[in-house]
């Protein structure tokens, strides 16, 4: 196959809701990023050579990214063509973003180029790609499918599993970077501190606040202020469970008093940003 050389400019998806915790599926929301990125990818197929040992791309450092990226696109053409994939990428954003949204705009770029995957075929591509989520990962692809997903279609997406996706018009937010926690473990799927019934209860509480949001943007076109009192609410909990999971002073994260504080789950480490989220009610 004849090398193939991608420039573009695109938009980034970031998580608006939702802790990945192992053994439940939770329900997620990503909405488009307010910034923008310079991609730029550089592909061929050839046929297949020894490839790096699977310990290695297990190594949680930023500096891996690449790996990752090639080993998870060698899987997918490797198992469907018996080739390899001889590639290379970059990309530079406007706002830092985490590890997974930079692997999740490689990847699927790459796929759905060499694919020429047309919009009809979006939500075809977005289940399979999940599932090799699953299996790359060893998580469930819940979270990850909803950040394709508002990534593809460039607005917001509502994800409970890989069968099960709502998409609306993306919100007006703002984000700022606030602080890294590194993991000694895969941050894509955390374990939660508390028992069944309290993370049953967290999940629930989740659920009811994505509906909130659900409801007033398809029928008003923007999250009230009186549905943001709740979004606050469920970012306080979510950020304290992490601040559990880790161990975590919560005083090295919460400078900014009345700041929507939301963590993301990432590869190697738990990103913290401030959220600012418009309402038009006030």
């Amino acid at each position: 196959m004849n090398r193939v050389i991608k420039s573009q400019t695109v938009k980034p998806a970031i998580p608006l809701i939702g802790l990945p915790l192992k053994d439940y599926g939770g329900i997620f929301v990503a909405t488009r990023a307010p910034c923008r990125c310079i991609l730029r990818i550089d592909y061929r197929l050839t046929r297949c050579r020894n490839s790096k040992p699977q310990e290695e791309l297990r190594r949680l450092d930023t500096q891996y990214l690449s790996l990752y990226v090639n080993q998870y696109l060698n899987n997918i053409f490797l198992e469907l063509f018996d080739l390899c994939i001889d590639s290379s990428s970059d990309i530079k954003c406007e706002c830092f973003l985490p590890d997974i949204i930079r692997f999740i705009i490689i990847t699927t770029e790459t796929v759905f180029g060499a694919f020429n995957v047309k919009k009809v075929e979006y939500e075809d591509y977005l289940k399979t790609l999940a599932i090799l989520d699953n299996k790359f990962w060893s998580i469930n692809p819940t979270y990850t499918l909803s950040l394709r997903c508002a990534y593809v279609y460039q607005g917001l997406c509502i994800v409970r599993d890989v069968y099960e996706s709502i998409k609306l018009n993306a919100i007006d937010i703002d984000l700022d970077f606030v602080k890294d926690i590194r993991c000694t473990k895969l941050c894509l799927e955390l374990s939660s501190p508390y028992d069944s019934l309290s993370t049953s209860l967290l999940l629930k509480f989740t659920s009811h606040v994505v509906s909130k949001i659900a409801q007033d943007i398809t029928s008003k076109g923007f999250i009230t202020k009186e549905t943001l009192k709740y979004l606050r609410l469920l970012y306080d909990i979510e950020t304290g469970t992490v601040f559990e999971i880790l161990s975590i002073d919560k005083d090295e994260i919460l400078g900014a008093r009345g700041s929507f504080i939301k963590p993301i789950a990432d590869i190697a480490s738990v990103k913290f940003y401030k959220l600012r989220i418009s309402s038009v009610d006030g």
